[in-house]
């Protein structure tokens, strides 16, 4: 007799490093088995997975695929059916990237801003992983069991509270779709019981900032500069994460909510 699925079960896109994982470790510690999506390195992600099974007792699978392709949100839930008889709690779309840095495209476009800049290109990439991923992510967890919590990662830049950035026109503009996305569908699903947020991070210590072609002391000059004059951990994302995929957070919906040190105060 098979045995009966998990009371929560979380989808985290992105969920085997980086901000990810710290949403992955503290859901894990709330009760919370786990189907984890990545982009390609599978090394990682078992590692993860295995880390997480030990640490927390709870069920983790992984499924590899690159989030703009509709066949890789299919694979995650896929996964949700046969592991967990297609009982879903709560989605976080955390995939993120910055093109040239953290991730490349197959026919790679210029850098933006450059003379040759393909920005048609770019702006097709960012909104696949953005705008339109969490658009199918949401389709197929709404077809789950017990859909209850939804929740995307954003950026600074992206929001009424930033001025734009010049340095970031098509992921920014993807991004604050995201969030738009994010209010329609709080609005669309609150009266089924579903609440839905943003979390929007600051500088958050990961090893994507390591990609970055800037000094190390550029980046230090950065964060020195913001209220909090320290780097953000990914479990303080994971925290805030957790929280909004629980109980306690059930009457607050349609927020982004900035985790940045008070970044988001400055000038």
């Amino acid at each position: 007799m098979a045995a009966a699925a998990p009371e929560r079960v979380a989808v985290v896109t992105g969920g085997t490093r980086g901000i990810g994982r710290g949403i992955a470790d503290c859901l894990a510690r709330d009760g919370y088995s786990l189907v984890l999506g990545y982009n390609s390195d599978a090394a990682t992600a078992e590692a993860a997975a295995a880390e997480l099974r030990a640490a927390h007792g709870v069920q983790v699978h992984t499924v590899g695929g690159d989030l703009t392709l509709p066949t890789t949100a299919d694979a995650l839930f896929e996964a949700v059916t046969s592991h967990f008889g297609g009982r879903c709690t709560a989605l976080v779309h955390n995939a993120g990237l910055y093109i040239g840095v953290t991730s490349v495209l197959d026919a790679q476009p210029a850098p933006m801003g450059s003379a040759d800049d393909d920005w048609e290109a770019h702006w097709a990439y960012y909104h696949a992983t953005y705008v339109m991923a969490f658009k199918r992510l949401l389709e197929r967890a709404q077809r789950c069991e017990g859909l209850r919590h939804v929740v995307a990662t954003s950026a600074q830049g992206c929001n009424a509270s930033w001025g734009p950035s010049l340095a970031y026109e098509a992921p920014g503009q993807a991004e604050a779709g995201l969030e738009y996305l994010v209010r329609f569908h709080a609005l669309r699903l609150a009266a089924q019981g579903v609440n839905v947020n943003a979390i929007v991070s600051g500088f958050i210590k990961t090893l994507a900032w390591d990609k970055l072609s800037a000094p190390e002391e550029v980046k230090e000059r950065l964060v020195a500069a913001m209220p909090a004059q320290r780097w953000g951990q990914p479990h303080e994302i994971g925290e805030l994460a957790a929280f909004l995929c629980s109980d306690r957070a059930a009457f607050l919906t349609g927020a982004g909510i900035p985790v940045d040190g008070g970044l988001h105060l400055r000038n």
